[in-house]
């Protein structure tokens, strides 16, 4: 880090008082709300899912119905 010049001297100074102060160990500050967040978006995921299992099933019945049906461009003529 020094080496590098990634930070200035006086930074480091503040990290190495900081360090000593907590003894190396970091701060984990919780995420507050993070559960609730997590719930809504656990939420829509699931409905996401769900719309998309919906559509390719509606997308396959509808192919499987034009399948079923004839064209009204292939239509057989009779020869008169």
């Amino acid at each position: 880090m020094f080496d590098a010049d990634f930070y200035p001297l006086e930074a480091i100074r503040l990290m190495r008082q900081r360090w000593q102060e907590t003894k190396g160990i970091p701060r984990r500050i919780p995420m507050i709300g993070a559960g609730m967040k997590a719930a809504i978006t656990r939420k829509r995921s699931e409905i996401a899912t769900r719309a998309a299992k919906t559509r390719a099933e509606r997308r396959s019945q509808s192919r499987l119905s034009d399948l079923a049906r004839p064209s009204k461009y292939h239509e057989e003529r009779v020869p008169e």
